[in-house]
């Protein structure tokens, strides 16, 4: 256990995780029955190649959904070629084996498969990858700008809605020992503290890459959730751009049909993202697991009251108009 572990261990088992599952790495939590807690602690060492594309979105902001987005785009809009592929084999993950995708660990036990990265070595360019890690997590390569990043931008509102919703899910018994009510959620997000919450709080998360993006300016991309439910050939054509490729406009279209969000949780493929995962934490596979939900913009109205979206205008206001960030919530 490192200092920082120790020091912070008290605030630690006020955590609703089960207490055995939960480590924090330089300060920021993170669960060891999912994470690969030593790719983690050494992913700032990680080289990174020159055409590799990361794409980095917290927790329920459409990681898989964008992630599919932007694979297609990475094979020119060829439909056919992805659309019975599984998600978790159209990119590498930074932080989860593919093993632990794939529901063939004992996950609980704390079993982590292979080192992801050790993965993606034997993977040809050009690699996608995926990560829920925000800037201060990810290799070094990637902060110095030696390839491209995608971020997804989600309101927060939403993402939390999501969150809650997602944790109610009855899978998650395996998970929590007591699941987390609409203020304990916020309680843990609204803050500064990274050790409160998987992965850190969402402002955090987001600020990081924004405050970086001059530096890394023509090697990032910011895509907006809220862009890819109302107008997804535009954000396609931005990704495009981005990647340097050339895709003819009724190509555009046909993929944006393929990536309605519906499509996408109807789809095998897509749509049970975590279900493999579930056998790996001794899940019955019919248990419900909320993974892609509505798809929709402004349903965080019906699950936090007026006082708690009173609390969250108060925390976010101010923090987002001071970095210059403008998000649709409704």
């Amino acid at each position: 256990m490192d200092s920082t572990t120790a020091a912070n261990m008290s605030v630690v088992k006020d955590s609703p995780l089960l207490r055995d599952h939960v480590v924090l790495v330089e300060g920021r939590m993170f669960v060891s029955f999912t994470n690969h807690l030593d790719a983690i602690r050494n992913m700032s060492k990680y080289k990174m190649r020159d055409d590799d594309v990361l794409i980095s979105s917290y927790p329920r902001s459409g990681t898989h959904w964008t992630t599919a987005m932007v694979d297609l785009v990475m094979k020119e809009g060829d439909v056919e070629a992805v659309q019975n592929v599984n998600i978790h084999d159209r990119s590498s993950w930074l932080e989860y084996s593919k093993a632990a995708w794939a529901g063939t660990l004992d996950i609980l036990a704390g079993e982590w498969g292979e080192n992801p990265m050790d993965e993606a070595e034997r993977v040809e360019s050009p690699r996608l990858f995926s990560t829920h890690l925000g800037y201060d997590n990810v290799p070094e390569d990637v902060r110095q700008g030696k390839c491209k990043v995608i971020v997804t931008l989600r309101n927060p509102k939403s993402v939390l809605a999501s969150l809650y919703k997602f944790n109610q899910s009855a899978a998650m018994d395996a998970v929590f020992d007591k699941k987390p009510d609409q203020d304990l959620v916020l309680d843990c997000q609204l803050t500064d503290e990274l050790y409160r919450t998987h992965y850190g709080p969402w402002m955090n998360n987001i600020e990081q890459w924004w405050i970086h993006k001059d530096e890394l300016k023509g090697k990032i991309l910011f895509v907006v959730y809220e862009e890819m439910i109302k107008n997804m050939p535009k954000v396609l054509k931005e990704v495009a751009e981005f990647l340097n490729k050339d895709i003819p406009e009724e190509r555009i279209h046909k993929m944006a049909d393929y990536l309605k969000f519906d499509n996408m949780k109807q789809s095998k493929a897509t749509g049970d993202a975590l279900g493999k995962m579930k056998q790996g934490a001794k899940v019955d596979k019919n248990t419900e697991l909320t993974h892609m939900c509505k798809g929709t913009i402004d349903d965080w109205k019906n699950v936090f009251t007026v006082a708690q979206n009173e609390r969250m205008d108060k925390f976010y206001t101010d923090r987002l108009e001071k970095i210059g960030l403008k998000l649709d919530f409704e």
